[in-house]
């Protein structure tokens, strides 16, 4: 019985040395190539979560949530922390989308607005709610590039309202 990082290694073992792409692992050892393709990215995971995974500590799921941490530090936290809380892949999904977030989406990352730049973006607000007719909300990225504008719909008929009055 082998576990997935093995799997994972004999499927990159047949790659480099037959000259084979993950389509055909795929077919010559039956199964998807997105299966084939998701044992692979355990490979980009630090030993220290491999070895979690080779030992049982953690499934295949709770590796494949960890792939988007970069520092090997928080992984190995994370590691620890699904082996004492015995966290379900869920909880851990869930911890690693917090982590990974852009640092301009987390609370309390925003910029502080100048006077003028606060008037600015209330003229703008109001000037769409005025033109749209419904509740707007601008809220800048914490770089002070790029930002999103959220409109408010209250039904189906609203939001068609809303798209076409965008397109015009």
């Amino acid at each position: 019985q082998l576990n997935p990082v093995e799997i994972a290694l004999g499927y990159r073992r047949l790659m480099d040395e037959c000259g084979l792409t993950q389509e055909n692992v795929a077919e010559k050892v039956g199964k998807n190539r997105s299966t084939v393709a998701n044992f692979l990215r355990l490979l980009s995971l630090p030993p220290i979560v491999q070895a979690g995974l080779r030992d049982g500590v953690l499934s295949m799921g709770h590796a494949r949530a960890m792939i988007p941490i970069e520092n090997e530090e928080i992984h190995r936290k994370l590691l620890e922390e699904i082996a004492r809380k015995d966290l379900s892949v869920r909880e851990v999904e869930k911890r690693v989308r917090k982590l990974t977030r852009p640092k301009e989406e987390r609370p309390g990352t925003q910029r502080t607005l100048t006077r003028s730049e606060e008037l600015e973006l209330k003229r703008m607000t109001d000037d769409i709610r005025r033109r749209t007719g419904t509740k707007v909300a601008i809220k800048p990225s914490g770089s002070g590039e790029g930002g999103r504008i959220e409109l408010e719909y209250y039904s189906n008929e609203d939001l068609e309202r809303l798209v076409q009055l965008l397109s015009e």
